[in-house]
């Protein structure tokens, strides 16, 4: 087999045995929206070639993940729930929402005020600029 597909399957089981971790502090609910009773997946925001990291992954539902893949351009209204998200403690869900309302901030007017309500503190920052 080539290196490339074992280096794969190695990064895979490592996703894998973060779910027990993510679980918990996803309180087996979606990270992003916060909805329960979906099937759940382990969403690495920020790839590295280390090894994975659980700061760097989020547990979302498959819609979340539909959405961060492709934005709805005729109703972007579908994303208002960032307007909690962006409060999250989890720095990881707070970094992405807040990329997410970044990028609707332009055609948006409560996405532009939602940002101007949020502090950017440092850790934040350097999350949401790895997520570009």
């Amino acid at each position: 087999m080539s290196k490339g597909f074992e280096r794969n399957q190695e990064h895979l089981a490592q996703l894998n045995a973060l779910g027990r971790e993510l679980t918990r502090r996803a309180k087996s609910k979606c990270e992003f929206c916060n909805s329960a009773g979906k099937k759940l997946i382990i969403y690495e925001a920020i790839i590295t070639k280390q090894t994975v990291n659980i700061d760097h992954c989020l547990f979302i539902c498959e819609d979340c993940l539909t959405l961060l893949q492709h934005p709805p351009k005729h109703n972007p209204s579908q994303l208002h729930f960032l307007s909690t998200t962006i409060w999250n403690d989890t720095p990881i869900v707070k970094a992405l929402a807040i990329a997410q309302v970044q990028k609707l901030a332009p055609v948006l007017p409560w996405a532009q005020e939602l940002l101007d309500s949020v502090y950017l503190e440092p850790e934040i920052q350097d999350l949401i600029a790895q997520l570009k």
